[in-house]
């Protein structure tokens, strides 16, 4: 009996909350640590250089911290800085700190954006314990948002793990903020300032974070209102959060601005199509907290949830959905708050990625939710928790238990199955272009990934299959143009000639094609001619190091070596970080002593 008792303890005890939920973070995504680096990943971790050498982490206190977009394609030529757009600071050093200790080894940098997911889990526990005083209610939330098969993506590939971590923050703030509460004196100002610190790292792990000063102000109306009473916003640690904020704003949007970002496009350029596709994104995201089926990456042109009209079945239907949701809320905010809180949490969350201020990449993606899926786990637990299944199903409440254990189940197989997803460039893109047959950038993904493999064959065959879709001519210019890259690689030069004076009709600003003609002109011995499609560029392009650089390696083969010399130095005071410049030069200072 004693032995029974304590079991019972155990089981009711926070220790063995803690850990179920890493048990069961360990099932779901133990074999995802063996996945390689993917999709972003390169740009901002294999192929940078940024993150390799502490020399450059004073860098991320400056512009040159920021990655302008036309640079991404220089990504494997010269420094363009850290890979990210926007400034995430926090985010990039915890690359600096993965790579030190694993250097380019993926399983070290998955397993980092796993225990950040674990610590998360843990976070909404201890949270929703905070706000329900039910262990059991907070535990089977944080195993739900553990294994729901939507975190799969922000997760599991590393470059997205600034949704992790401003949560992490977000979540450690809020808690930080309740139990101050509690306390007085130096306890309860060390515990806000503490809070306070927290939500100024979200804030430089992600711009989402701005939206934390609502989410007070909505557990304060919910849970305290006396406080409205108490001109709170001038207190701390109000004040606290309103300084960081401000500091942020100045800071991102003064400060660190990254002049070449290109916002995501709306969906369409009619703005009511806009909203009316944003409100069928934002029933899409509840629909998947619980039914998370046909999950799948999302390209950023993707028009499978764009509404035109308020009389389609989709819009109509979200708006159904979105208003029942509301009405629930109110009816039952004094009954249970923390349910109404729980909703407030996720249309709170979701005011950053709904295209309201600005515009994202994708106009939709899983992981966007994973913050605003804490909210909507709360709300899913809540309902089957105090659902009278005696009365309507007649059946005992232990069916309740018995019913979200196997939820938990099937979320978790479906998670394991995600996790395929992300295990490299191959089974990403596959998918993508199983999922999107008709859209030829995934095509075009694919075939980018056959050709940095050497499989040219295949390369071409997705290529070609690209360029018989709807494609936009800039695109279709530079396909053509890697169809060449294919052909050359293959020992074709003159269908690659072919292929890339093509490019260059189609778009007259495709500098790398032209680069690329005057490389098939080199390799096939007709120097003048590829020293003509060089020079061709710098007269287009005078900052072009690469034209810089292949005119130089041509001067050389001619034995034109002062001639050389003097190129590749021009290179290098255009680019001083440009290594394959630095290098021919080397090697002609060593070859001529």
């Amino acid at each position: 009996m004693f032995l029974k008792n304590k079991l019972i303890l155990f089981q009711e005890s926070r220790r063995f909350a803690v850990l179920l939920i890493v048990l069961a973070a360990l099932l779901v995504y133990g074999r995802s640590l063996s996945n390689e680096f993917i999709w972003d990943d390169h740009s901002i971790i294999s192929k940078n250089d940024f993150i390799k050498s502490w020399g450059n982490f004073s860098r991320v206190f400056n512009e040159s911290y920021l990655t302008k977009i036309s640079n991404f394609e220089n990504l494997d030529v010269f420094d363009i800085g850290s890979g990210e757009t926007s400034y995430r600071p926090v985010l990039t050093i915890t690359y600096f700190l993965d790579h030190h200790f694993w250097r380019l080894n993926p399983f070290g940098f998955h397993l980092t954006s796993l225990l950040l997911h674990v610590a998360n889990c843990i976070l909404l526990y201890f949270f929703v314990c905070l706000l329900s005083q039910n262990k059991k209610l907070s535990l089977f939330t944080a195993l739900l948002f553990c294994v729901h098969p939507v975190n799969s993506e922000a997760v599991g590939v590393v470059s997205f793990r600034e949704d992790v971590l401003v949560s992490l923050f977000c979540l450690g703030a809020f808690i930080l903020y309740i139990r101050a509460k509690r306390f007085l004196g130096a306890k309860k100002l060390a515990l806000n300032v503490f809070s306070v610190a927290c939500f100024f790292l979200a804030l430089f792990s992600k711009e989402t974070a701005l939206v934390f000063p609502l989410l007070i102000l909505g557990y304060i109306y919910f849970f305290s209102k006396e406080e409205f009473k108490a001109n709170f916003c001038l207190k701390f640690p109000w004040s606290g959060y309103i300084v960081a904020v401000l500091f942020y704003i100045i800071v991102r949007f003064f400060l660190f601005v990254n002049t070449s970002y290109l916002q995501g496009a709306y969906p369409t350029p009619i703005f009511l199509t806009n909203v009316l596709t944003m409100l069928r994104v934002c029933a899409v995201y509840i629909v998947w907290a619980f039914i998370p089926l046909n999950l799948h990456p999302r390209l950023s042109n993707d028009t499978e949830l764009i509404c035109s009209s308020f009389l389609e079945t989709g819009c109509i239907f979200s708006a159904v959905l979105l208003i029942l949701l509301v009405i629930l809320t109110a009816r039952l905010s004094k009954k249970m708050p923390v349910l109404s809180f729980s909703v407030l949490w996720f249309f709170v969350t979701f005011i950053p990625i709904s295209n309201i201020f600005y515009t994202l990449t994708n106009y939709v993606a899983c992981r966007y939710l994973y913050l605003p899926l804490a909210g909507l786990c709360v709300f899913f637990t809540l309902i089957l928790f105090k659902f009278p299944y005696d009365k309507v199903l007649n059946v005992s409440r232990t069916f309740a238990m018995n019913l979200i254990i196997i939820i938990l189940l099937f979320f978790s197989f479906l998670t394991f199955l995600r996790n395929f997803t992300w295990q490299n460039d191959f089974s990403l893109w596959e998918e993508m272009a199983e999922q999107y047959p008709d859209n030829s950038m995934a095509h075009i993904g694919l075939a980018g990934v056959y050709k940095n493999y050497g499989i040219f064959g295949q390369a071409i065959v997705e290529y070609k299959r690209a360029l018989r879709l709807p494609i936009a001519v800039s695109d279709a210019a530079e396909v053509v143009s890697e169809l060449g890259v294919c052909y050359f690689q293959k020992g074709l030069i003159e269908k690659a000639i072919k292929n890339f004076r093509k490019a260059v009709e189609l778009d007259p600003a495709l500098y790398s094609a032209y680069v690329n003609i005057g490389c098939a002109f080199g390799q096939k011995g007709d120097y003048p001619e590829a020293i003509n499609w060089f020079k061709q560029v710098l007269a287009l392009s005078p900052r072009h190091v690469k034209a810089y650089n292949n005119l130089g390696i041509t001067y050389a083969k001619m034995g034109e070596m002062e001639q050389a010399k003097h190129v590749w130095e021009k290179a290098l005071e255009i680019e001083p970080s440009y290594k394959e410049a630095e290098n021919n030069l080397n090697k002609l200072d060593n070859r001529t002593n």
